[in-house]
């Protein structure tokens, strides 16, 4: 997660992540325990589990690349300098814009049917 996940932001992350596993991994011994549900965590969450696949040679879903391509556009700061190089500072500033101010699923039709004709072979 080095590279992608800000020095700043990786202990934040840890713990909130740790946070919820560690109450349903001891939930047993705690019947009356409660954890209150942090839905900011759910995006970054699926986000850096597709790259954790991506990275164990795990081919991405269309539907994995669509979310992952909308994280990177409208999160940077999730990402490092090594993960922004990776996937956001290739693209021209002009086209970054112009990306962002598509709507999700826009994008993901968007990216289906690039993705249709490169397998077609159009």
């Amino acid at each position: 997660d080095k590279i992608f996940v800000k020095d700043n932001s990786r202990a934040a992350w840890i713990r909130a992540v740790k946070e919820q596993m560690n109450f349903f991994k001891h939930a047993d011994k705690d019947h009356n325990g409660t954890i209150e549900f942090n839905s900011t965590l759910t995006e970054p969450f699926i986000f850096f589990s597709l790259l954790g696949l991506e990275r164990l040679g795990q081919p991405q879903t269309h539907e994995g690349s669509a979310f992952f391509l909308w994280c990177c556009l409208h999160n940077p700061d999730w990402l490092s300098e090594g993960g922004l190089d990776a996937f956001i500072n290739r693209i021209p500033v002009k086209r970054l814009a112009q990306l962002r101010r598509v709507p999700k699923k826009r994008l993901y039709n968007l990216g289906k049917l690039c993705l249709n004709n490169i397998e077609s072979g159009k």
